[in-house]
Protein backbone atom coordinates (compact mmCIF):
# COMPACT_ATOMS: atom_id res chain seq x y z
CA UNK A 1 0.00 0.00 0.00
CA UNK A 2 1.43 3.34 -1.05
CA UNK A 3 0.83 6.48 0.97
CA UNK A 4 -2.75 7.76 0.85
CA UNK A 5 -3.30 11.50 0.73
CA UNK A 6 -6.78 13.04 0.68
CA UNK A 7 -6.98 16.79 0.03
CA UNK A 8 -10.12 18.95 0.21
CA UNK A 9 -10.36 20.84 -3.08
CA UNK A 10 -13.83 22.35 -2.53
CA UNK A 11 -15.84 22.79 0.66
CA UNK A 12 -18.21 25.38 2.13
CA UNK A 13 -15.51 27.03 4.23
CA UNK A 14 -12.49 28.88 2.88
CA UNK A 15 -8.99 28.68 4.31
CA UNK A 16 -5.64 30.24 3.48
CA UNK A 17 -5.71 31.31 -0.19
CA UNK A 18 -8.45 28.84 -1.16
CA UNK A 19 -12.05 29.87 -1.80
CA UNK A 20 -15.18 28.22 -0.42
CA UNK A 21 -18.65 27.51 -1.83
CA UNK A 22 -21.61 25.27 -1.10
CA UNK A 23 -20.10 22.17 -2.67
CA UNK A 24 -17.62 19.36 -2.16
CA UNK A 25 -14.63 17.88 -3.97
CA UNK A 26 -11.72 15.73 -2.82
CA UNK A 27 -8.41 14.87 -4.48
CA UNK A 28 -7.18 11.37 -3.60
CA UNK A 29 -3.61 10.27 -4.29
CA UNK A 30 -2.91 6.58 -3.82
CA UNK A 31 -1.52 3.61 -5.74
CA UNK A 32 0.39 6.10 -7.93
CA UNK A 33 -3.01 7.32 -9.15
CA UNK A 34 -4.91 10.58 -8.74
CA UNK A 35 -8.66 10.25 -8.24
CA UNK A 36 -11.11 13.15 -8.02
CA UNK A 37 -14.21 12.58 -5.89
CA UNK A 38 -16.91 15.11 -6.91
CA UNK A 39 -16.34 18.51 -8.49
CA UNK A 40 -18.08 21.04 -6.27
CA UNK A 41 -20.56 23.62 -7.56
CA UNK A 42 -18.02 24.85 -10.11
CA UNK A 43 -17.60 28.53 -9.29
CA UNK A 44 -14.32 28.20 -7.40
CA UNK A 45 -12.91 25.00 -8.83
CA UNK A 46 -10.52 26.62 -11.30
CA UNK A 47 -9.09 28.92 -8.61
CA UNK A 48 -8.60 26.13 -6.07
CA UNK A 49 -7.03 23.83 -8.66
CA UNK A 50 -4.37 26.49 -9.28
CA UNK A 51 -3.78 27.05 -5.55
CA UNK A 52 -3.41 23.30 -5.01
CA UNK A 53 -1.08 23.09 -8.01
CA UNK A 54 -3.18 20.26 -9.42
CA UNK A 55 -2.82 19.35 -13.09
CA UNK A 56 -6.28 18.14 -14.29
CA UNK A 57 -4.62 16.24 -17.15
CA UNK A 58 -2.98 14.00 -14.53
CA UNK A 59 -6.29 12.96 -12.96
CA UNK A 60 -6.75 9.25 -13.69
CA UNK A 61 -10.36 8.82 -12.57
CA UNK A 62 -13.36 10.87 -11.46
CA UNK A 63 -16.06 9.51 -9.15
CA UNK A 64 -19.40 11.28 -8.64
CA UNK A 65 -21.08 10.63 -5.30
CA UNK A 66 -24.51 11.60 -6.70
CA UNK A 67 -26.13 13.88 -9.24
CA UNK A 68 -26.72 17.13 -7.33
CA UNK A 69 -25.37 20.40 -8.73
CA UNK A 70 -23.06 21.07 -5.77
CA UNK A 71 -21.15 17.87 -6.52
CA UNK A 72 -21.26 17.87 -10.34
CA UNK A 73 -21.16 21.56 -11.29
CA UNK A 74 -17.39 21.67 -11.76
CA UNK A 75 -17.55 19.19 -14.64
CA UNK A 76 -18.07 22.03 -17.11
CA UNK A 77 -14.66 23.49 -16.27
CA UNK A 78 -12.93 20.13 -16.02
CA UNK A 79 -14.26 18.93 -19.38
CA UNK A 80 -11.93 21.44 -21.05
CA UNK A 81 -8.77 20.12 -19.43
CA UNK A 82 -9.21 16.47 -18.36
CA UNK A 83 -7.32 13.87 -20.36
CA UNK A 84 -9.41 12.12 -23.00
CA UNK A 85 -8.80 8.69 -21.48
CA UNK A 86 -10.14 9.52 -18.03
CA UNK A 87 -12.65 7.09 -16.57
CA UNK A 88 -15.69 8.57 -14.84
CA UNK A 89 -17.67 6.50 -12.34
CA UNK A 90 -21.29 7.33 -11.51
CA UNK A 91 -24.57 5.64 -10.72
CA UNK A 92 -26.90 5.94 -13.75
CA UNK A 93 -29.49 7.73 -11.60
CA UNK A 94 -27.00 10.61 -11.19
CA UNK A 95 -27.95 11.72 -14.71
CA UNK A 96 -31.67 11.97 -13.90
CA UNK A 97 -33.39 15.37 -13.43
CA UNK A 98 -33.54 16.29 -9.75
CA UNK A 99 -35.66 18.82 -7.90
CA UNK A 100 -36.08 19.99 -4.33
CA UNK A 101 -39.17 21.44 -2.72
CA UNK A 102 -39.16 24.05 0.01
CA UNK A 103 -42.70 25.03 1.06
CA UNK A 104 -44.28 25.60 -2.38
CA UNK A 105 -41.07 26.46 -4.25
CA UNK A 106 -39.49 23.92 -6.58
CA UNK A 107 -35.85 24.23 -7.57
CA UNK A 108 -33.80 22.26 -10.07
CA UNK A 109 -30.78 20.84 -8.22
CA UNK A 110 -29.58 18.17 -10.62
CA UNK A 111 -26.75 17.91 -13.11
CA UNK A 112 -26.71 20.57 -15.84
CA UNK A 113 -27.55 19.77 -19.45
CA UNK A 114 -23.98 20.53 -20.56
CA UNK A 115 -22.49 18.25 -17.91
CA UNK A 116 -24.93 15.46 -18.71
CA UNK A 117 -23.97 15.72 -22.38
CA UNK A 118 -20.28 15.57 -21.48
CA UNK A 119 -20.76 12.38 -19.48
CA UNK A 120 -22.85 10.72 -22.16
CA UNK A 121 -20.21 11.47 -24.80
CA UNK A 122 -17.60 9.60 -22.75
CA UNK A 123 -19.13 6.38 -24.11
CA UNK A 124 -17.22 3.41 -22.63
CA UNK A 125 -15.20 5.68 -20.34
CA UNK A 126 -18.38 6.39 -18.37
CA UNK A 127 -18.67 3.47 -15.97
CA UNK A 128 -21.99 2.98 -14.21
CA UNK A 129 -21.79 1.89 -10.59
CA UNK A 130 -25.04 0.28 -9.50
CA UNK A 131 -22.87 -2.29 -7.71
CA UNK A 132 -19.58 -2.03 -5.77
CA UNK A 133 -16.81 -1.09 -8.18
CA UNK A 134 -13.03 -1.03 -7.82
CA UNK A 135 -11.44 2.26 -8.92
CA UNK A 136 -7.79 1.43 -8.13
CA UNK A 137 -6.13 -1.43 -6.29
CA UNK A 138 -7.13 0.01 -2.89
CA UNK A 139 -9.94 2.46 -3.70
CA UNK A 140 -13.47 1.18 -4.23
CA UNK A 141 -16.89 2.71 -4.78
CA UNK A 142 -19.92 1.33 -2.92
CA UNK A 143 -22.46 1.70 -5.70
CA UNK A 144 -26.07 1.82 -4.53
CA UNK A 145 -26.35 1.58 -0.73
CA UNK A 146 -29.07 -0.55 0.94
CA UNK A 147 -31.38 1.35 3.31
CA UNK A 148 -31.70 -0.83 6.40
CA UNK A 149 -31.94 1.56 9.37
CA UNK A 150 -35.45 2.91 9.92
CA UNK A 151 -34.18 5.84 12.00
CA UNK A 152 -32.48 7.23 8.92
CA UNK A 153 -35.64 8.10 7.04
CA UNK A 154 -35.23 9.34 3.50
CA UNK A 155 -35.84 13.03 2.93
CA UNK A 156 -39.26 13.91 1.52
CA UNK A 157 -38.12 17.11 -0.20
CA UNK A 158 -36.38 15.56 -3.24
CA UNK A 159 -38.25 14.75 -6.46
CA UNK A 160 -37.55 13.63 -10.03
CA UNK A 161 -39.98 16.13 -11.56
CA UNK A 162 -42.03 19.19 -10.59
CA UNK A 163 -44.71 17.18 -8.83
CA UNK A 164 -44.85 15.36 -5.52
CA UNK A 165 -45.84 12.09 -7.19
CA UNK A 166 -42.33 11.00 -8.17
CA UNK A 167 -40.00 11.21 -5.15
CA UNK A 168 -36.25 10.89 -5.59
CA UNK A 169 -35.04 8.19 -3.23
CA UNK A 170 -31.44 9.07 -4.18
CA UNK A 171 -30.47 5.64 -5.52
CA UNK A 172 -27.35 7.30 -6.93
CA UNK A 173 -25.89 8.20 -3.52
CA UNK A 174 -22.60 6.35 -3.03
CA UNK A 175 -19.34 6.60 -1.10
CA UNK A 176 -15.71 5.55 -1.43
CA UNK A 177 -13.81 3.20 0.85
CA UNK A 178 -10.04 2.91 0.81
CA UNK A 179 -7.82 0.19 2.25
CA UNK A 180 -4.82 1.50 4.20
CA UNK A 181 -2.32 -0.01 6.61
CA UNK A 182 -4.21 1.67 9.47
CA UNK A 183 -7.57 0.33 8.33
CA UNK A 184 -10.46 1.34 6.10
CA UNK A 185 -10.86 5.04 5.31
CA UNK A 186 -14.37 6.12 4.24
CA UNK A 187 -14.95 9.17 2.04
CA UNK A 188 -18.51 10.52 1.93
CA UNK A 189 -20.16 12.82 -0.59
CA UNK A 190 -23.51 13.74 0.98
CA UNK A 191 -24.62 10.49 2.61
CA UNK A 192 -28.23 10.75 1.43
CA UNK A 193 -28.48 6.99 1.97
CA UNK A 194 -27.92 7.54 5.70
CA UNK A 195 -24.73 7.59 7.73
CA UNK A 196 -25.26 4.25 9.46
CA UNK A 197 -26.54 2.61 6.27
CA UNK A 198 -23.39 3.71 4.48
CA UNK A 199 -20.92 2.66 7.18
CA UNK A 200 -22.68 -0.67 7.78
CA UNK A 201 -22.57 -1.46 4.06
CA UNK A 202 -18.91 -0.52 3.72
CA UNK A 203 -17.99 -2.67 6.73
CA UNK A 204 -19.77 -5.57 5.04
CA UNK A 205 -18.05 -4.96 1.68
CA UNK A 206 -14.62 -4.55 3.28
CA UNK A 207 -15.20 -7.49 5.62
CA UNK A 208 -14.13 -5.51 8.65
CA UNK A 209 -15.45 -4.79 12.14
CA UNK A 210 -13.59 -1.49 12.45
CA UNK A 211 -13.36 1.68 10.36
CA UNK A 212 -10.28 3.83 10.86
CA UNK A 213 -11.52 7.15 9.44
CA UNK A 214 -14.70 8.78 8.11
CA UNK A 215 -14.36 12.02 6.14
CA UNK A 216 -16.94 14.09 4.26
CA UNK A 217 -20.59 15.13 4.16
CA UNK A 218 -22.93 13.33 6.56
CA UNK A 219 -26.25 15.07 5.74
CA UNK A 220 -27.02 15.46 9.43
CA UNK A 221 -27.75 19.20 9.31
CA UNK A 222 -31.43 18.73 10.24
CA UNK A 223 -31.03 15.55 12.30
CA UNK A 224 -32.82 15.27 15.64
CA UNK A 225 -31.12 14.19 18.85
CA UNK A 226 -32.19 10.56 18.45
CA UNK A 227 -30.53 10.33 15.04
CA UNK A 228 -27.40 12.12 16.29
CA UNK A 229 -27.13 9.75 19.24
CA UNK A 230 -27.55 6.85 16.83
CA UNK A 231 -24.77 8.28 14.65
CA UNK A 232 -22.50 8.60 17.69
CA UNK A 233 -23.18 4.95 18.50
CA UNK A 234 -22.13 3.96 14.97
CA UNK A 235 -18.82 5.81 15.38
CA UNK A 236 -18.27 3.95 18.64
CA UNK A 237 -19.37 0.59 17.22
CA UNK A 238 -16.75 0.71 14.47
CA UNK A 239 -14.08 2.25 16.73
CA UNK A 240 -13.56 5.19 14.36
CA UNK A 241 -10.28 6.96 15.14
CA UNK A 242 -10.71 10.00 12.88
CA UNK A 243 -13.99 11.75 12.06
CA UNK A 244 -14.01 14.86 9.83
CA UNK A 245 -17.57 15.95 8.95
CA UNK A 246 -18.11 18.81 6.50
CA UNK A 247 -20.32 20.35 3.80
CA UNK A 248 -23.88 19.16 4.57
CA UNK A 249 -23.11 17.96 8.10
CA UNK A 250 -24.38 21.08 9.87
CA UNK A 251 -22.51 23.08 12.49
CA UNK A 252 -24.82 22.31 15.41
CA UNK A 253 -25.02 18.61 14.59
CA UNK A 254 -21.25 18.40 14.25
CA UNK A 255 -20.81 20.20 17.58
CA UNK A 256 -23.16 17.72 19.24
CA UNK A 257 -21.19 14.77 17.86
CA UNK A 258 -17.93 16.49 18.84
CA UNK A 259 -19.15 16.67 22.43
CA UNK A 260 -19.80 12.92 22.36
CA UNK A 261 -16.21 12.08 21.37
CA UNK A 262 -13.92 15.11 20.89
CA UNK A 263 -10.71 13.08 20.56
CA UNK A 264 -11.56 11.76 17.08
CA UNK A 265 -12.64 15.06 15.48
CA UNK A 266 -10.63 16.79 12.75
CA UNK A 267 -11.21 19.95 10.72
CA UNK A 268 -12.26 19.47 7.10
CA UNK A 269 -12.32 22.56 4.88
CA UNK A 270 -10.72 23.68 1.64
CA UNK A 271 -7.01 23.12 1.75
CA UNK A 272 -7.12 20.46 4.49
CA UNK A 273 -5.11 17.30 3.80
CA UNK A 274 -5.22 13.91 5.48
CA UNK A 275 -2.24 11.57 5.11
CA UNK A 276 -2.41 7.87 5.94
Amino acid sequence: MTQLKISVLVENRASQTFLGEHGLSFVIRSDNKTVLFDTGKGEILEHNIKVMNLNPEKIDALVLSHGHYDHTGGLEHLAKCLNTEIQVYAHPAALEPKFSKSSTVFKYIGISKNNRNYLQKLDTNLIFTEKPTKITENISCTGEIPRTNSIENRSTKFYLDKTTSNPDIMRDDQALYINTEKGVVVLLGCCHAGFANTIDYIAKLAKTETIYAVIGGTHLRNANFAQLDFTASVLKKYQVQLFAPCHCSGGLSSAYLYAKNPNIFRECHTGTSFIF
